[in-house]
Formats: structure tokens, sequence, C-alpha cells
């Protein structure tokens, strides 16, 4: 609204679903920390008593796959070819993916989902992708590949 251009409506449902994903990501890492020997010493939200561990499974793949599909979806859609002059950006769809992915098995494998800015600026291989998402993206719209 600011810069007086309307929002791809992909793009609300893409930040919707990356929301929700990194919402029910935090909530397993503090079911995690609930479940744990350790959970009288460890401060947890009460309503995490509510959530089953297959609750949580389900709506992390569920959002985890929304914001896959809605970002590929988006990466064709005629408005966005037509803003960006090129069909090209389904190949940034990797990263996405890739992304997605890594953030899942850090939170399942490895229970650092409790601070994603953590994630963003100390997991190698995150932010490898992202530089390459950048890198990527911007040789497509600028028609360098």
């Amino acid at each position: 609204m600011v810069i007086g251009v309307a929002a791809s409506s992909w793009l609300v449902l893409i930040t919707l679903f990356i929301s929700l994903f990194l919402a029910v990501m935090k909530r397993m890492s503090e079911s995690d920390l609930l479940s744990s020997e350790e959970q009288d010493h460890i401060p947890v939200r009460k309503v995490l008593e509510n959530y089953s561990k297959r609750f949580i499974d389900q709506i992390s793949a569920v959002s985890a796959g929304g914001v896959i599909v809605f970002y590929a979806l988006y990466t064709v859609s005629p408005r966005t070819v037509e803003t960006f002059g090129t069909e090209n950006l389904i190949y940034t769809t990797a990263f996405v993916v890739f992304g997605i992915f890594r953030y899942m098995y850090l939170v399942y494998q490895h229970h650092r989902g409790e601070n994603t800015i953590d994630i963003l600026l100390h997991d190698g291989s995150t932010i490898l992708n992202a530089l390459l998402y950048v890198a990527v993206t911007l040789m497509i719209v600028y028609k360098v590949i």
C-alpha cells in the first residue's frame, strides 16, 4: 500500500503459510522441551499440553507444503511473468524447497527451532541457500541467465 502496488494473492498466501510454518516449528521445539527430562527447570507455554506430536507434525507438513506450492504458483502466475518478463522464476522454487526442508531438519533432528534468527544467521547451509536464491533470482530478473 505504501508504494501503491497491490500485493499478489499468492504472496499473501505465502506470508500466511510461512508464518504458520514458523509458529508450528517453534511449538515443536517447545514441545520437545516439555517432554525432555529437564522439564522442571525450563519454562514452557501451558498451552502446549493441548498439542500432540502427531497434530504438530501434520500442521507442519501442511504449512510447509503450502509455502512451497504457493511460491511455485506465484512464480508462474501471469502477473508475475508479466511483471518480471520471464517464466524462469520457477527455478528458484528449488531454493525454497531446500530452505523449508533444511529448517524442518534442524528443528526435528537438532532441536534448533527456538530461535529462527539464530538459524538464519548461523547455519551455513541456510545462509548459502539464501545467497544462492538471491543471486539466481537477480540473474533471472535481470536476464543474466
